[in-house]
């Protein structure tokens, strides 16, 4: 199911994340709105990130 919870994060914190998961903004944008991505280490990485910042919950999954 989709979802628009990363409207919940500032462009900054989007940023921020994308960074620390050595990826594009719009990567963690379309994680978060729970569109596929090209790997799975991708998503991992996104995942870890989100988790650093106390916001893994946003993630689809991402509170296990």
């Amino acid at each position: 199911m989709k979802h628009d919870e990363h409207m919940r994060l500032s462009a900054h914190e989007l940023r921020e994340i994308a960074v620390e998961a050595e990826v594009d903004p719009r990567t963690v944008a379309r994680a978060l709105r729970g569109d596929p991505l090209r790997s799975s280490m991708t998503l991992g990485r996104i995942l870890k990130a989100l988790k650093r910042a106390g916001l893994g919950h946003l993630l689809h999954g991402g509170a296990a």
